[in-house]
Parts: structure tokens; C-alpha cells; sequence
């Protein structure tokens, strides 16, 4: 974790097509933390600013993790995603956002 606070950073080439996932399983979301039973039932990548120049090929999500298929982008640049995640604990449902930071480089 670096940059903003709750931000992950990933670090991907150009020309690469990767799934970026974010983990629950040990994030202290709150005073109580992610049930053992709590599962993620919706998720949304949201690139910000939102100016449809970023394209999220697919979002999947199963358990505690959710995962988007970003492709390509300019190197040098950094591109932020807010994800949102809605879980699932018996008959609680519960909703988190994080921001992922997408680095992207030449490698």
C-alpha cells in the first residue's frame, strides 16, 4: 500500500492484458474485519476521473476476491480504479471501496 491512503498499487507493461485483483481476506475493513462466512456478492472497477478513455474488459468476483481485466495504457502514466465490492454475511450485506493505482511502465 502507498500513495493514497486504502490505495493498492499494481505495476503492468503497455502491452500487457492482466486481471488486477484485490483480496479481502485480510483487509481490517473495520473494528470487526471480513467475516469468515462474508463473501463478495457485486463488484465494480471505476477508472477515475471516469472519461471513457479506460476500458474494463471484465469483472469477476468469488469470495473474498474481485478481480477487472484492464488492458493496455499509455507508459509513464498512473491511472486510478475505485472498486466496490458488496458482500454478503447470512443476511447482512455490507458495501466496501478501495482504490487501485495502476502503474504503468516499460519493462
Amino acid at each position: 500500500m502507498a500513495g493514497i491512503e486504502n490505495t493498492w498499487e499494481y505495476v503492468k507493461d503497455p502491452n500487457e492484458r492482466l486481471d488486477f485483483t484485490l483480496d479481502l481476506k485480510n483487509l481490517a475493513l473495520d473494528s470487526d474485519g471480513l467475516a469468515s462466512d462474508e463473501v463478495i456478492t457485486a463488484a465494480s472497477f471505476t477508472p477515475d476521473p471516469d472519461d471513457g478513455e479506460i476500458e474494463v474488459l471484465q469483472i469477476t468476483f468469488s469470495g473474498k476476491k474481485a478481480s477487472a481485466m484492464i488492458p493496455g495504457r499509455i507508459a509513464g502514466e498512473n491511472y486510478d480504479f475505485t472498486v466496490h465490492v458488496t458482500t454478503l454475511e447470512g443476511t447482512t450485506s455490507r458495501e466496501y471501496e478501495r482504490t487501485i493505482r495502476l502503474r504503468v511502465r516499460e519493462r
